[in-house]
């Protein structure tokens, strides 16, 4: 996979891939451009979703298979998805809870519309915090976590601590770490749509600068 932005599918250990044969993980290095505000065009992508994302806690995240095939997975390693949400949960339950979706800035919002055009949630580490390689793996304790040259990073499916996150402004262009697992039934094309919406929300911030 390939997608003008440096994506590639990274490493799942091989205990955890016995455990979980159909599990991979991909990771696309993404150019942020500078500033807080997205273009006009993303911003126009953002609003396209947002109309099409009515009744989404409710219909897509149960019915839809891509976005169950999450849900399927997280029971699978111990998690209760209703508690422990992952990002596209997240994102349904804040436009319901507030009635829209809020632009969060370029990559927040780029990444925003790949997930509802797809369901399949994404994950973002700041580059200079994640600079080894990426793979699923078993911390100490036997929990399924985001490695880093098999260091812990971030406990699989959860959203990474502050201390991770790409940060929202800067006045200088930087590199995040975007991430997806490929579970289940979810087939590579669909994980490949998700880097491809991410990349085109990136690219209409750059054309705006």
């Amino acid at each position: 996979m390939d997608q003008g932005l440096g994506v590639m599918e990274v490493g799942v250990a091989e205990a955890v891939r016995a455990d979980f044969p159909q599990l991979r993980l991909w990771a696309g290095w993404v150019a942020v451009p500078p500033g807080r505000k997205s273009s006009p065009g993303l911003l126009d992508r953002l609003a396209d979703v947002d109309d099409r994302a009515r009744g989404l806690p409710t219909g897509r995240l149960r019915t839809d298979p891509v976005a169950a095939s999450y849900r399927a997975f997280a029971r699978q390693i111990g998690l209760d998805p209703d508690a422990e949400r992952n990002p596209l949960e997240q994102l349904a339950i804040e436009r319901l809870r507030v009635g829209r979706l809020p632009s969060g800035g370029p990559l927040a919002d780029a990444m925003t519309v790949a997930m509802l055009e797809t369901g399949v949630p994404l994950w973002a580490v700041a580059s200079e915090r994640a600079t080894g390689w990426l793979s699923v793996d078993a911390d100490d304790e036997g929990r399924l976590v985001i490695a880093e040259n098999g260091r812990p990073l971030v406990p699989l499916m959860a959203s990474p601590g502050e201390e991770l996150r790409p940060p929202i402004h800067r006045r200088t262009p930087s590199t995040a770490v975007v991430y997806a697992l490929q579970v289940g039934k979810v087939p590579t094309s669909t994980v490949e749509e998700a880097f491809w919406h991410l990349q085109a929300g990136v690219a209409d911030q750059e054309i705006a600068r």
